[in-house]
Parts: structure tokens; C-alpha cells; sequence
């Protein structure tokens, strides 16, 4: 990897060579975790362009050092915080924290499944017991094959 210092700070391999990092995104990408509206870090940015364009390296490097996640955008928890739609906040099968939907349990009703037999057959009870039910499907002769 190559050292490169402001404001080229991103070694660039299919140009091979350090590039300047886009201000507009990495500040997009530094505001969206702290203002929850894009909107607000559009026209902040707007505001002083030139600002952002000499900070772009510091926007860089501030985050790669963020640990990404692994849940979707729209569950992520902005400070600590979970938008009212997904209010419950635990961690997924990643490790990370992510919001959730509260969960409203409903009691299943498994329905009751008759055992069918034979019309034509009375069926016996053998020791109180229902006797197993063989298809015709069922231990049929496998056709042998023939080896050439």
C-alpha cells in the first residue's frame, strides 16, 4: 500500500497513483451519521464548499475508521437511537446493533387432521392402536439394470 498525504490521501490502482478523495460524498457519508436528514447535510455543504473541499482527506480517513454493519439502512440506530417505526434495538446474528420491529405474538391453532382409510376396509384396532397405512406407492420391486 502506498502512503499518500493530503490532499491526494486515496492510492487510486487502476490509475496508479494517489487521487483526491470526492468532498461531497465523504462529507455526505460523515453528516449521515449524526443528522438524520440528507436534506440538512445537502445545504450544509452548500454553505461552504470550499470548506469541505480542503477537509475531504480528514472526511476520508474519519470513515474508513468507522466499523461498517451489516444491517440495512433503514434499521440502523442514528446515536444511539432507533427511528419510531423500528423501535427495539438489539444486536443480529453479525454481532451488530441494529432496530427492530416490535414483535406481536399470535397463539397458532393447529388443526386437527383426520387419519384416512379404506372406505371399503372396517378398520381394526390392533393393542388400541391405528394400523399403519401402506399405499399402493409403497415396496414396489425395483427394475434391475442391465450392465452392457
Amino acid at each position: 500500500m502506498v502512503d499518500c498525504k493530503s490532499p491526494t490521501c486515496v492510492f487510486n490502482e487502476k490509475r496508479n497513483k494517489c487521487v483526491k478523495p470526492n468532498p461531497y460524498i465523504q462529507w455526505l457519508s460523515k453528516c449521515r451519521k449524526t443528522i438524520e436528514s440528507i436534506q440538512k447535510c445537502k445545504t450544509l455543504y452548500q454553505k461552504s464548499i470550499e470548506r469541505h473541499k480542503k477537509h475531504a482527506c480528514d472526511y476520508y480517513i474519519e470513515n474508513t475508521k468507522v466499523k461498517r454493519s451489516t444491517c440495512p439502512k433503514n434499521r440502523l440506530p442514528i446515536n444511539d437511537k432507533c427511528p419510531s417505526h423500528f423501535p427495539i434495538k438489539k444486536n443480529n446474528k453479525n454481532g451488530d446493533e441494529c432496530c427492530y420491529k416490535e414483535i406481536k405474538k399470535v397463539e397458532k391453532i393447529k388443526p386437527i387432521k383426520k387419519a384416512k382409510f379404506p372406505e371399503n376396509k372396517p378398520v381394526k384396532l390392533i393393542d388400541g392402536k391405528l394400523p399403519k397405512i401402506i399405499h399402493k406407492y409403497q415396496n414396489k420391486p425395483r427394475v434391475n439394470k442391465i450392465s452392457k
